[in-house]
């Protein structure tokens, strides 16, 4: 794992699915989802590192901008061949369904977080 998803996730050695898995934890333990567009994230200042800057990224997008930071056992980029498989993951609605917070779920016009 490359700079700056290393510090993010904590390991220098991970699998692409667990990486994306760490960030989306951060997501929703954060409450980063835009109240206006659940398929929109409002990134914080940990997470802009991995998006580069910007501060606001479509949910299903994620995949490719962590996955630029992932290296092969060889020291390869893996040329984000597996991109597709993870925004597909991403896409499916159990994963939405676990991402989306519970009042989102509810009712899109307001955000509260998740209950403990």
């Amino acid at each position: 794992i490359l700079e700056p998803l290393a510090t993010f996730v904590g390991a220098s050695r991970m699998l692409k699915k667990t990486a994306l898995s760490a960030v989306l934890l951060h997501i929703r333990n954060n409450a980063l989802f835009d109240p206006e567009d659940q398929e929109y994230v409002l990134a914080d200042t940990k997470l802009r590192t991995l998006i580069g800057g910007r501060t606001r990224v479509k949910l299903r997008k994620l995949a490719k901008r962590v996955g630029r930071y992932i290296i092969d056992d060889d020291g390869q980029d893996d040329g984000g061949k597996d991109d597709g498989k993870l925004e597909r993951h991403l896409s499916s609605s159990h994963v939405a369904q676990t991402l989306i917070p519970y009042s989102a779920a509810a009712d899109t016009n307001s955000h509260t977080p998740p209950p403990p």
